[in-house]
């Protein structure tokens, strides 16, 4: 298993360019992370000032440069923008084994690139990475976001409930996970 993202590989589909975020970023990430339905299925909480966007795309890209994860922005070609971000994450180098995180803005649901997105970083986990599975947890009520792991190949593991650190909310989590092709 490789777990080195430096130099940060970059990858393209048709209609994105997976890169690094940068704090040229913090208006688009902002504007992604500041709108409440961003964190509608999550245990995260809307940035609400842009300072909190910049420690934001700090840590993450401190992270990556510690191999700890990697985080993609994802920029619409057309329009240059960030309009989502995509990430593998909880890397467990003994279980050659990682959870892949990603979301959208609305304007972009529903538009087929994020099974682009996902896809080319699910090849990138295995071909590069070396991972023999990846595992994505999601609200039991997203029904689109199973539905687009389900299409990418995912299958439904097991469920479990993750308690808010924020408040009382449960969250019944559907756990799906994509095994390396070489191990089926």
């Amino acid at each position: 298993m490789k777990i080195d993202f430096n130099p940060f590989p970059n990858l393209e589909t048709e209609n994105l360019i997976l890169r690094k975020l940068t704090e040229d970023d913090m208006y688009d990430v902002f504007n992604m992370r500041k709108d409440s339905s961003m964190h509608e299925y999550t245990d995260t909480r809307p940035d609400e000032q842009l300072d909190d966007t910049i420690d934001y795309i700090r840590k993450m890209s401190q992270g990556i440069d510690e191999n700890k994860w990697i985080l993609w922005g994802l920029e619409d070609k057309e329009t240059g923008r960030i309009i989502g971000t995509i990430s593998i994450w909880n890397i467990y180098p003994a279980d050659e084994k990682a959870e892949l995180g990603f979301g959208i803005i609305p304007a972009f649901r529903g538009s087929g690139l994020m099974t682009e997105a996902l896809r080319e970083v699910v090849d990138y986990s295995f071909r590069e990475m070396d991972l023999n599975s990846l595992e994505a947890f999601t609200e039991e009520t997203n029904l689109k976001s199973i539905s687009l792991l389900e299409r990418c190949g995912f299958i439904e593991d097991r469920r479990v409930i993750d308690q808010s650190p924020f408040d009382e909310r449960e969250y019944k989590m559907v756990v799906l996970t994509r095994t390396h092709p070489k191990l089926l």
